[in-house]
């Protein structure tokens, strides 16, 4: 406990890496999700320069309006045009920088046509700042500036509530191991026998999960056949 748990994971990490060379090499993480305690711009910075992407909810909510680099950003890391609205993400360009657009200019169809509609009535100055502009007001955003506040998965979409979601499971899975299966009470000296009791814990947890999932089939099932019997 001598150790920050941030820290502890940059080492962890490390070591991870460089066994990877030796045993499973060209392998990589891709994605990973840590919870707040992790929430650092130094932190962010190094998973960027590794290329992973990840899901880091923020420690302590940033301030409402900050400014960065003469650019206005609200407490989610999202742009605010001239009259303070939060603009619009249009995705990523080629240059890999994240790409806002003005908010009162929205997606929509017309027939089989994709097309960005203006709706002035939404700005606060009642007209565009740039009505010659399909999407404009345009800014963009470099992830390896600000880490921290634009990740490449933003933590407003779909994806990053689905991968933080994961990392709720594997607390759970840790839990079962711990507590179910005493692993936490065990007294092992050789760390090759604590692989090999981790191992078989695993493999039953595994086996308790198909099991229920199975009874769960099953349970459906007999609910059908009796509700198509009456």
């Amino acid at each position: 406990a001598n150790k920050h748990e941030a820290v502890m994971f940059l080492e962890l990490l490390y070591r991870f890496r460089k066994q990877n060379q030796r045993l499973w090499p060209g392998a990589k993480i891709g994605e990973l999700a840590l919870d707040a305690i992790h929430d650092a711009k130094a932190l962010c910075q190094s998973l960027y320069d590794d290329d992973i992407r990840y899901a880091i909810p923020f420690m302590n909510q940033p301030p409402r309006c900050q400014e960065v680099h003469g650019q206005l950003f609200n407490e989610h890391g999202v742009p605010l045009c001239r009259e303070g609205l939060p603009m619009r993400r249009h995705g990523i360009n080629r240059h890999g920088r994240i790409m806002y657009a003005c908010p009162a200019k929205r997606p929509t169809h017309r027939g089989h046509d994709h097309v960005y509609l203006p709706h002035p009535g939404d700005c606060p100055r009642g007209v565009l700042c740039e009505p010659n502009s399909l999407l404009g007001p345009i800014v963009t955003v470099a992830p390896k500036d600000e880490p921290r506040l634009h990740p490449v998965i933003h933590r407003n979409s779909k994806k990053f509530k689905k991968l933080y979601d994961s990392r709720t499971t594997c607390e759970r899975s840790n839990s079962v191991k711990k507590q179910t299966f005493l692993m936490k009470f065990a007294r092992v000296r050789v760390i090759a026998y604590s692989f090999i009791r981790l191992t078989l814990i695993s493999m039953l947890e595994h086996s308790r999960a198909w099991v229920a999932d199975k009874y769960k089939l099953a349970e459906k099932t007999v609910t059908k056949a009796n509700v198509f019997s009456f």
